[in-house]
C-alpha cells in the first residue's frame, strides 16, 4: 500500500497533508483530485497488489464523481472499465454523490416497513400487552429504520418521512385509524415514545461527541472542519452540510462550537447535551 499510494499527485489536499485513501478491513476507497489521477492510482495499486497475489474485484468496484464537472477518462481494472455510479450501497448504507440522505432514508424505511409487516401477528395479538409491543417495536423496527442515521442531513422532507413512518406503525399497534382523529402527541403519550426525528437528532449529537474525542488531529475531526481549497460550487443557495446542521443544533441549546469540543471530553455532560438537543429539535 505504501509503495502504491506514495505518489506525488495522489489524493486531495486535506488538513496539513494529502488524503489518498480510506480503508476498512479489505475495502479501499481511493481518492483523486481528477479522474486521470484516480485512474493512474488504481492502475498502480492493481499492479502492486498483483505482486503479492492479490487482485481488485472489478465487479465490486465503483467510481463516483463528486461535483458537476464530467470526464470520459476510464478507470480500468483487469482490462475492464469500472462502472461509474451516482450512488452505491456500502455496509448497508446508500451513499450518493450529492451527500443527500434521501436515498438512504428511503431504503431504511423500506426495510423497516418489511420488518414491521413480518411482525403483524404480534401487533394484532390481544394477549400481548401494549408495553411489550412497544418494546419490541423500539428494539427491532426502529433500529432498522435509523441505521447509520448519525450522518444524515435532516432536511424537512426527511424529518416528515421519518415521523410519518413512525406514526403509521404506532397507529396500527394501537388499532386506531386516521379517521379517529387522534393527535400525534396523544399517540406518543399512549405509547411513551417521542418523534423519530428527535431520536435521530440525539444520535447525531452523540456521534459528534465521538468525533470531538481527542486527539485533535484525527481524520473525522479534521473532516468536519475541512473546507476544500479547490473547485467551485454551482450558483444558487448553498447545500446544507452536516457541519451547518450540527452548528444549528448547538445554537439551539446556546453552546458555542469551541465550548462543545471541550464538553465532549466529559461523556456524562455530553450525553446531557444530546438529550437537550433532542428536546429542542423542531417538530413537524
Amino acid at each position: 500500500m505504501r509503495r502504491a499510494l506514495d505518489q506525488q499527485h495522489a489524493g486531495i489536499p486535506f488538513g496539513q497533508g494529502q488524503l489518498i485513501d480510506l480503508d476498512f478491513a479489505d475495502n479501499i476507497a481511493l481518492i483523486g483530485l481528477t479522474q486521470q489521477h484516480l485512474a493512474d492510482l488504481t492502475t498502480i495499486l492493481e499492479n502492486e497488489a498483483a505482486r503479492i497475489g492479490l487482485r481488485i474485484s472489478s465487479s465490486k468496484t465503483k467510481v463516483m464523481r463528486i461535483g458537476y464537472i464530467r470526464s470520459n477518462i476510464p478507470v480500468i481494472v483487469g482490462q475492464q472499465r469500472i462502472e461509474e455510479v451516482d450512488q452505491f450501497t456500502y455496509l448497508g448504507s446508500v451513499i450518493g454523490d450529492d451527500g443527500n440522505a434521501e436515498h438512504d432514508v428511503k431504503c431504511r424505511l423500506g426495510k423497516a416497513s418489511a420488518v414491521f409487516q413480518r411482525l403483524q401477528p404480534i401487533w394484532r395479538s390481544s394477549t400481548i400487552a401494549l408495553p411489550l409491543k412497544i418494546r419490541l417495536f423500539n428494539s427491532i423496527v426502529i433500529p432498522t429504520a435509523v441505521y447509520a442515521c448519525e450522518t444524515w442531513k435532516m432536511l424537512a422532507g426527511i424529518i416528515r418521512k421519518l415521523n410519518v413512518f413512525q406514526q403509521r406503525c404506532l397507529h396500527r399497534i394501537l388499532r386506531i385509524t386516521y379517521r379517529d382523529h387522534v393527535p400525534n402527541k396523544e399517540v406518543h403519550h399512549r405509547t411513551l415514545t417521542r418523534p423519530l426525528a428527535k431520536t435521530v437528532a440525539e444520535r447525531r449529537f452523540r456521534f459528534a461527541g465521538h468525533i470531538f474525542w481527542p486527539p485533535p488531529n484525527r481524520l473525522p475531526r479534521t473532516a468536519i472542519k475541512w473546507t476544500p481549497l479547490q473547485g467551485k460550487r454551482k450558483q444558487g443557495q448553498p447545500r446544507i452540510t452536516w457541519r451547518k446542521m450540527f452548528t444549528d443544533n448547538l445554537k439551539a441549546i446556546s453552546v458555542a462550537w469551541d465550548k462543545a469540543e471541550n464538553i465532549a471530553t466529559d461523556r456524562a455532560r455530553w450525553r446531557s447535551l444530546a438529550a437537550q438537543c433532542a428536546l429542542q429539535h423542531r417538530r413537524n
